[in-house]
């Protein structure tokens, strides 16, 4: 998709016919899940039409996970620049050099404020998605913990409930890397899962412990599972959170007001304000593919893996459904 924005880019120059037709593999509403059509165009103008469309869509997604790899943020940073130098170009051709160098002062002053609350916002919603992922990543990682405790605690009870226990945490640790996992990439309502969950408590709620050991074992693996189950709504509720289309269009209405004041210079050199320009578009891109990405916990290139999980299949779960070794060991035994 990349190379849409160099032959647009071409042909603004030589305002030669463009057709360019591709998919985008990642899946979803809006402009990551259907075939977008570029259309022969005319004119400069009618290629700049369709290359704000194709961006603007971009910017105001249905899903928040709306830059999935890092070739969208590359498509979002170059696209964002080129539409910055286009708009530089077009108010270079309708307003004198004479006028922009008169209101310079006034000009560089509101730029100050309006990029300074803007980059305040901006800062604080990146820093407070980033501390979201976080907090989704420590659901995830207490959640495997306490399907570990069971599982590892179980061990200690009687042959019926260990047998068991154990089944059924493995039988919830599949439904979770199988099938829930790759709902939550897609940002799809989980809804397995459930049956499995109840199931583990059902077992836990119908262990009978036949001495005071078994009794303290019971204790903590119903303290365990409350766990689970807590971290577990967490995690779903994560997976389908988001920021809502309002905040996206006031993060839109900055971008594109902070870089207007960038047009309001008039530089003695050639290039300089282009590379200004393109500066500040490219770090506001960049932000906002943060944004996005850390806004959206379970999808996109920095998703959440569920190493967690997958260690306590591999390595964990493998644990034969046997007594302790030393649970009917002499006392002689259990201290070699």
């Amino acid at each position: 998709m990349l190379s849409t924005v160099f032959q647009i880019c071409n042909g603004f120059g030589s305002k030669s016919a463009l057709k360019w037709n591709t998919r985008v593999a990642t899946g979803g509403d809006g402009i990551l899940g259907r075939r977008v059509a570029l259309k022969p165009a005319r004119t400069a103008n009618r290629l700049w039409a369709q290359v704000f469309m194709y961006y603007v869509e971009a910017f105001l997604p249905k899903q928040a996970g709306l830059m999935a790899t890092l070739s969208h943020a590359v498509i979002l940073i170059v696209g964002i620049t080129f539409l910055a130098l286009a708009g530089l170009a077009i108010v270079r051709r309708l307003v004198n050099k004479e006028i922009l160098e008169t209101n310079h002062t006034a000009a560089e002053a509101m730029l100050g404020v309006v990029g300074t609350l803007f980059s305040v916002l901006l800062g604080f919603l990146v820093a407070g998605a980033i501390d979201t992922y976080h907090t989704a990543q420590m659901h995830v990682e207490q959640e495997a913990n306490g399907v570990a405790t069971i599982f590892r605690l179980a061990r200690g009870l009687a042959d019926e409930d260990r047998k068991r226990i154990r089944y059924l945490c493995r039988e919830y640790v599949n439904e979770v890397l199988d099938i829930e996992w790759k709902m939550m990439e897609q940002r799809s309502i989980v809804n397995h899962g459930w049956e499995s969950a109840q199931k583990l408590w059902e077992g836990v709620v119908a262990i009978a412990p036949e001495n005071d050991r078994q009794s303290n074992l019971h204790q903590g693996i119903v303290a365990a599972i409350s766990t689970v189950n807590d971290h577990r709504r967490a995690r779903l509720i994560m997976s389908q959170s988001g920021l809502p289309p309002a905040l996206w269009t006031v993060i839109g209405l900055g971008t594109l007001i902070t870089i207007a004041f960038t047009y309001m210079f008039a530089s003695q050199f050639k290039g300089v304000q282009e590379l200004m320009t393109s500066l500040v578009a490219a770090s506001l891109a960049l932000n906002i593919w943060l944004l996005a990405e850390y806004s959206s916990p379970f999808s996109g290139e920095l998703e959440i893996a569920p190493s967690m999980f997958k260690l306590l299949r591999r390595s964990v779960f493998v644990q034969p459904d046997t007594p302790t070794r030393y649970l009917h060991d002499p006392v002689e035994d259990q201290k070699h």
